[in-house]
């Protein structure tokens, strides 16, 4: 499979490198306030008696794993001449494994915005992909 990346749409090019690292931070940003929030409410006694504190610090790791996934994946898009998606698709991967694992443990609850950024971020990766 060729994926080499031609700089024929520069603004979708653009684009998806945008989305990209919008995504990760994102995940950076809520995996660490997650993690602060429970450790908060833990500390604080106003944590639900039915959550244990640990799984719920897990849900948060998972998140920083994924921000961490897609920012790996990054480089690859930046790389002039042959630029690649690839990369950038392992990372949506772990954070849809992060969503699915979130999701078997809590429900989709709260995973909606989680669930549109990974299909915004695909979408343009594909295109991005197929159009270049």
């Amino acid at each position: 499979m060729d994926t080499a990346l031609a700089a024929a749409h520069p603004l979708l090019r653009r684009a998806a490198i945008g989305v990209h690292l919008f995504a990760a931070g994102w995940m950076l940003i809520n995996g660490v306030a997650h993690e602060i929030g429970v450790l908060y409410k833990a500390q604080h006694g106003t944590l639900s008696p039915a959550h244990a504190p640990g799984p719920l610090l897990w849900v948060g790791a998972g998140l920083i794993a994924a921000a961490a996934a897609l920012g790996l994946g990054a480089p690859a898009l930046f790389r002039p001449g042959t630029p690649s998606v690839l990369p950038a698709f392992g990372g949506l991967v772990v954070l849809g494994g992060v969503i699915a694992a979130v999701a078997a443990q809590y429900g989709f609850t709260f995973l909606g915005g989680s669930i549109a950024l990974l299909a915004v971020d695909a979408a343009v990766l594909a295109a991005h992909r197929l159009l270049n």
